[in-house]
């Protein structure tokens, strides 16, 4: 294995799922199958940060089974609703769920919450300045219509499997061409001086 390799891992591209997690205090993690579309909705409630590694040790069983982590990537600015020590616990396990899915060689995706939504701009519209709490709502009802009969889909879970469903029609798309376009690119050699 190269170096480059060990610091950045490679698409595993035998791999059979994926799994998206909404990082957030009260976040969840989705699974999902890429040949049967099967879904699996796992809560982080309020997990401390040394709890997540058994978590994620549970959803990764098999690293040879798994391509990639898609992941939320908390904003740099909450706004001033967001106690201080709320905001520190959420960088804490963003930090700790990345450092440990890049020790197991996992490729991860970080996806910021603008990203994932924008896509869905056209169908239920922007969150503008409406609170937080009306903007999950339409989030979870949106997901709900979409996918129902869905176990564990609450608004707590929804965000998740959005964020999946935004990997498999556009992510996926963006970042393996990303991926495949630097392993095409050759090097130049250096020009020998004289």
């Amino acid at each position: 294995m190269s170096q480059d390799s060990k610091i950045n891992p490679k698409f595993n591209t035998n791999a059979i799922k994926f799994v998206s997690i909404d990082s957030g205090t009260n976040g969840a993690i989705c699974e999902c199958n890429y040949n049967t579309r099967e879904l699996c909705l796992l809560k982080l409630n309020g997990l401390k940060p040394e709890e997540l590694l058994p978590i994620l040790d549970g959803v990764i069983d098999n690293i040879n089974s798994v391509d990639c982590v898609v992941i939320e990537e908390p904003p740099r600015f909450m706004g001033t609703m967001i106690p201080s020590a709320r905001i520190a616990v959420l960088f804490e396990s963003f930090g700790i769920m990345i450092g440990y899915l890049m020790s197991k060689g996992i490729k991860v995706i970080r996806v910021s919450p603008r990203e994932w939504q924008s896509r869905l701009n056209d169908v239920i519209g922007t969150r503008g300045k409406m609170k937080h709490s009306e903007w999950k709502k339409i989030l979870t009802d949106y997901a709900k219509s979409r996918y129902t009969g869905t176990d564990n889909l609450t608004q707590q879970t929804a965000d998740s499997l959005l964020i999946a469903e935004w990997w498999i029609n556009e992510g996926i798309y963006k970042n393996h061409e990303k991926n495949t376009s630097k392993e095409n690119t050759t090097k130049k050699k250096p020009k020998k001086v004289k």
